[in-house]
């Protein structure tokens, strides 16, 4: 049972924990997930297709080396189930129907406009920023006694000219050129941001903890945005960005104490 409602949402999250784990794996060590694609010691070859499976499913699939190891990747399934109970309320799941189908394309849109470098990431903070709020209200509307139908239409409205104003500032997938996406660094950091931000790592980080990965996270977009200054991105500013990517999970895994 495929518990990820989207495949463009399953597709970084999926990322996500192949490149924590490929940590964990001694050097070489490859995986299956599903029956499609392997994660070998050439950074993240062929990653990005294995939204096919679940995290939990791909977990299963993954050798146990150690009693160490098989402890990390039990805790990587249970971040993974916390991040997908807070997906589905950035989906408005328990809304009425008309709101969760809303909710759940405008964050969708939003974010896969953020992996596939539709929009900057900047923007798409701004623009995940006004969908909390928004959820926020429609949650409260719905607790009330006798939420007024006008409260509830105010909100539809709010999220149809969000995705109206994403679709007239952001590129279209074609004119992104194919040499400067990348899907798994942006996707991963949203990953991070959303783990950090809304405590889905199953345990309390210090400030000096949430201050190091925050900072981490930060460097590998910095320098993202400078390899992508010239509109080019080269084979060999693509592995540092894929380095800088593992030593961020590196960090999140020893943080995390996994």
């Amino acid at each position: 049972m495929n518990l990820i409602p989207s495949p463009p949402i399953a597709r970084f999250f999926t990322a996500a924990l192949c490149a924590g784990s490929a940590i964990l794996l001694s050097s070489g060590t490859s995986f299956a997930a599903g029956s499609s694609t392997s994660l070998s010691s050439d950074p993240f070859v062929g990653v990005a297709m294995t939204h096919d499976s679940t995290l939990n499913d791909i977990v299963r699939e993954i050798p146990i080396i150690s009693w160490r190891h098989k402890d990390a990747i039990a805790g990587l399934s249970a971040i993974q189930e916390q991040m997908l109970l807070h997906e589905r309320k950035m989906r408005g799941e328990g809304l009425p129907e008309r709101h969760r189908a809303l909710f759940s394309q405008n964050y969708s849109t939003i974010v896969t406009a953020i992996v596939d470098d539709r929009i900057t990431m900047c923007y798409g903070r701004e623009l995940l920023d006004v969908h909390r709020q928004l959820l926020a209200k429609a949650y409260d509307w719905q607790r009330r006694p006798n939420p007024a139908q006008e409260y509830g239409d105010v909100i539809i409205l709010a999220l149809e000219e969000l995705q109206a104003e994403l679709g007239e500032n952001s590129q279209s997938l074609a004119m992104v050129p194919e040499c400067v996406r990348t899907p798994m660094v942006k996707g991963h950091q949203l990953w991070v941001e959303e783990m950090l931000q809304f405590g889905s790592h199953c345990r309390s980080l210090s400030r000096g903890e949430l201050g190091a990965l925050r900072l981490s996270a930060a460097r590998l977009e910095r320098f993202e945005s400078y390899y992508k200054r010239d509109g080019h991105l080269t084979r060999i500013e693509r592995q540092n960005l894929h380095e800088r990517l593992l030593d961020l999970n590196q960090e999140l895994i020893e943080a995390l104490k996994l």
